[in-house]
């Protein structure tokens, strides 16, 4: 693209762009700009054009990016993020006057020990702001719902972002063991949990997790005897059952099973597990995006404090 005709680029054709880039499929992208398919299949004879370049090529039933695509990709997300925040709402307009949804990707354990303090900030200071809340998937996939505009904000183990990805740390999440009051282990003087049977919770269904094999080294196993999704429903398995098992903390604390149930310290292989909170660079400046990540975060660093 040459300089002289920058002043003939349509806006709106890179905004196409974007979404065609980031859905590889003029259906989806039509979709998530709401505009009809043949406008898009016509946008995007346009970009080629103004590109000189295929930009999407079809490789079976997919298309993918051409490698000037891939280098267009980051530089056009940043340049549009940018954008937006140029024209997004002024600074002084009232958080409390919006009407926004939002949608969220977490754990059950973060909707029962986050949510609800932070539907409280909003009820008090952004009334008009909705929150879906959608059932966290593996990284990998919350990845891509971030770059589909399936989800605005997700709350899962990332590590070193993509480019494309802002992370904020909301902190660590520490382990407890749990079994009822009157389980015979507590009756031993030297109780040795990892001798009893577990229920452990898994989203693929192993039954294994990095605590044996932590004990394997030392020469230990434990007997997994259930698997279950969500740590949700692990108190109130506990409370029924002679099972143990290994919860976060600040669920242990605010179980309704609490009374049922006592604690004991979890061994050195399990470890803290970080959590962060992951958003797309095209909503990093969009000021009521900004607003509920700031709540957010500062109702995780009041709830997770152990």
């Amino acid at each position: 693209m040459h300089t002289e005709n920058l002043r003939g680029v349509d806006l709106n054709l890179l905004v196409v762009l974007e979404a065609l880039l980031e859905e590889h499929s003029v259906t989806r992208a039509a979709r998530r700009l709401a505009m009809t398919q043949p406008a898009v299949s016509h946008a995007l004879s346009r970009l080629r054009s103004l590109f000189d370049d295929p930009l999407l090529e079809r490789h079976g039933r997919t298309m993918k990016r051409t490698p000037r695509a891939e280098a267009i990709a980051e530089p056009l997300g940043r340049v549009l993020s940018e954008i937006r925040g140029l024209t997004a709402p002024a600074e002084e307009t009232k958080i409390a006057d919006v009407e926004r949804t939002l949608r969220v990707s977490m754990m059950d354990l973060a909707m029962t020990t986050l949510l609800p303090a932070l539907l409280a900030e909003l009820a008090k200071d952004a009334p008009g702001v909705t929150l879906v809340c959608r059932e966290w998937t593996v990284v990998e996939e919350e990845i891509e719902r971030l770059r589909r505009s399936e989800i605005d904000l997700s709350l899962t183990n990332l590590g070193a972002p993509p480019r494309d990805l802002r992370r904020a740390p909301l902190g660590h999440v520490a382990f407890v063991g749990i079994a009822r009051r009157k389980h015979q282990m507590f009756a031993a003087k030297r109780p040795q949990p990892h001798r009893e049977r577990f229920v452990i919770v898994s989203s693929s269904g192993r039954t294994e997790g990095p605590l044996d094999g932590a004990l394997a080294a030392r020469g230990r196993r434990r007997r997994v005897v259930a698997a279950v999704p969500m740590y949700t429903a692990v108190p109130s398995l506990v409370a029924q059952t002679d099972l143990v098992a290994y919860v976060p903390e600040p669920l242990a604390r605010r179980t309704p099973e609490r009374s049922k149930l006592r604690t004991f310290r979890a061994p050195r292989g399990l470890v803290r597990q970080p959590v962060d909170l992951v958003w797309h660079e095209r909503s990093h400046t969009d000021p009521v995006h900004r607003f509920v990540r700031e709540r957010l975060a500062a109702v995780s660093k009041e709830v997770w404090a152990t």
